[in-house]
């Protein structure tokens, strides 16, 4: 949910991401010790990114994208008591935004997202679909009289 400005061609947006499904993963407690958990992660983050160079790929406009992903990276263990530590993240992201109507744009891009997880890369790749609400057009009331013809209008 967030703000989508298309003359300026720039975003901001509230954003809920997660991993549905538990996956093994070893976290690095000290330089001896290393343990394996059972992990669901979840990020919530504002996102912000500007959209400029337009140019035509297959029947798509097309343009760059780059932005950053702002927030905090918090996970649960299966069967333990502790949870995964919270980590504070600043994603940078950059990539190709397809526009697939006048509201509607399909963003895919890199993202450099540090998880602080041995066996995962920290690179990923990101794909959004981002559409925009229209505003409701606001058209006056017909008035008619008493036989159904129609009244002048007289807003004063």
């Amino acid at each position: 949910m967030g703000v989508e400005d298309l003359g300026f061609q720039w975003g901001a947006r509230f954003n809920f991401q997660f991993r549905p499904f538990f996956k093994r993963t070893l976290v690095r407690e000290s330089s001896t010790i290393i343990r394996q958990f059972r992990e669901k992660k979840y990020f919530i983050s504002f996102d912000f990114d500007k959209r400029f160079g337009n140019f035509d790929l297959g029947n798509f406009q097309t343009q760059l994208f780059v932005g950053t992903q702002c927030g905090v990276l918090l996970g649960n263990y299966r069967a333990a008591r502790s949870s995964a530590d919270a980590i504070f993240n600043l994603v940078p992201i950059a990539g190709l935004s397809f526009n697939l109507g006048d509201d509607t744009f399909l963003k895919i891009g890199f993202c450099y997202f540090r998880d602080k997880l041995i066996e995962v890369p920290d690179g990923k790749v990101s794909i959004n679909l981002i559409f925009t609400l229209k505003e409701p057009k606001r058209e006056s009331p017909r008035l008619q009289n008493k036989n159904n013809a129609p009244v002048k209008e007289d807003y004063y």
